[in-house]
């Protein structure tokens, strides 16, 4: 089984609480057959429920007990930022996320200009330091000098740039995008006190979760991970 496979595998018990043996994971090869096997893990309902919109409408309500807005203003399309704008952005998002559950909405993040910077940096300090101590420790050591130099200086750059993250991740930029990921990685915080799923929502789930992992929006739930869909 491809790297990408197990990735959806393990999402997949993440996300319903279940787990999925070696023999039975290499027996799915599609989304139809991943969602019918999920079914016979988790207790069923027959009543329709559209997830994506339970998801939204949980967001709105746990949003609503520390922000001020209308009803008409929490609309799908609108962006994250107008609701939890630049100042004061670190605390009104730890106090969210706390609100939606633990760990189920991402940290803010880096600038993407101060991200590369540090990548560039980072890749430069290995190789400066490598190549500078070759001829003095020869290579194995200073292989080595090099890789540690490069992890304290990867600790302290992310230590000393902590408080310049104060951007949503590229993925959470609206409330229909946050809705969806928590369809895609938690959707135990808005079902935590339903204990049924309904087969399309078993099925929004996991096409979601292949969505997110392979970045193919479009696919048939009968179409081959591996002869159709390329995962590997």
């Amino acid at each position: 089984m491809g790297m990408d496979l197990v990735e959806i595998v393990v999402r997949t018990e993440d996300a319903f609480g279940i787990q999925i043996s070696d023999v039975e994971a290499t027996q799915i090869t599609t989304t139809r057959e991943l969602a019918d096997f999920v079914a016979t893990k988790v207790p069923l309902s027959d009543e329709p429920s559209c997830l994506s919109q339970h998801s939204f409408y949980f967001l709105r309500e746990r949003f609503g007990r520390h922000l001020s807005f209308s009803r008409r203003s929490f609309y799908p399309n609108a962006l994250l930022e107008d609701f939890v704008p630049e100042e004061n952005r670190k605390f009104i998002w730890a106090t969210l996320r706390a609100e939606v559950g633990a760990n189920a909405l991402p940290d803010l993040a880096r600038p993407v200009w101060l991200f590369w910077t540090l990548a560039a940096a980072t890749v430069f300090v290995f190789f400066y330091a490598t190549i500078f101590l070759w001829s003095i420790l020869g290579l194995f050591w200073a292989f080595w000098f090099g890789l540690t130099a490069t992890i304290a200086f990867g600790y302290l750059s992310a230590v000393i740039t902590r408080p310049m993250k104060q951007n949503f991740r590229y993925y959470l930029q609206s409330l229909s995008q946050v809705a969806r990921y928590l369809v895609a990685n938690k959707p135990h915080v808005f079902k935590r006190d339903e204990r049924t799923w309904t087969r399309a929502q078993i099925l929004a789930v996991v096409r979601e979760i292949i969505t997110d992992e392979s970045g193919i929006k479009d696919f048939d739930n009968d179409a081959h991970f591996i002869k159709d869909l390329h995962l590997g």
